[in-house]
């Protein structure tokens, strides 16, 4: 599966509503969610999502902005702390904010990597 979005583009190759994805259980070995889990109302049932489309020993890639205030259409800022909810079924994870520069202090990414394991 190439580039998924929530509206078509000349890049979108599916349109689709990340809280109910037309993949079976266990179908990939990565996904890559970048700059979406803010955009999000129900974070939870995506976590579940990308948990259920993952193989075990798989991995997830999860990045989103920790700048504050959320701006445009996003309703959330997703703190390390708050990924311990959404991740509570991985076996572990990871976060690795950006946080030696200048630039963090405006618009930190905050790439989550979060395992699969039965």
């Amino acid at each position: 599966m190439g580039f998924v979005d929530i509206r078509q583009s000349r890049c979108t190759e599916a349109v689709l509503d990340a809280r109910h994805l037309p993949f079976t259980n266990e179908a990939f070995d990565i996904d890559l969610c970048n700059q979406v889990m803010e955009f999000i109302p129900n974070l939870l049932c995506v976590a579940n999502e990308i948990y259920r489309m993952l193989k075990p020993r798989s991995i997830a890639i999860i990045s989103n902005p920790a700048v504050f205030p959320p701006y445009g259409h996003a309703k959330w800022r997703i703190m390390p702390d708050g990924y311990k909810r959404l991740l509570a079924r991985f076996s572990e994870y990871e976060v690795d904010s950006e946080i030696n520069t200048v630039a963090s202090f405006f618009s930190s990414n905050q790439p989550l990597f979060g395992y699969h394991s039965p």
